[in-house]
């Protein structure tokens, strides 16, 4: 899990940085990354928000994509406090 907090707040600015930028491959390329990553912690609601950023972009739909993000970083902090009060269940 430590690494997953170390690396986390990386992928999610270069998730901002493509969102900004509006490149969707690499959006596309990090969302993938991080959801499998989620699925594989049992951080459900973020890996559904990864799959839904992870297909806008494929779709080249970026509309929505910084309010999903935004979103996405809001279950980041949930769940990282949840693992820091000893209260997160895998």
């Amino acid at each position: 899990m430590e690494k997953f907090f170390a690396e986390t707040p990386h992928r999610l600015s270069s998730m901002q940085e493509a969102v900004t930028e509006e490149d969707a491959a690499r959006l596309e390329h990090f969302a993938h990354a991080l959801r499998g990553t989620c699925r594989t912690l049992g951080a459900s609601g973020m890996a559904g928000f990864c799959e839904n950023l992870e297909k806008r972009a494929s779709e080249q739909k970026l509309e929505n994509a910084a309010a999903l993000l935004e979103s996405l970083e809001k279950e980041y902090e949930l769940v990282k406090a949840e693992f820091e009060a000893g209260a997160w269940k895998s």
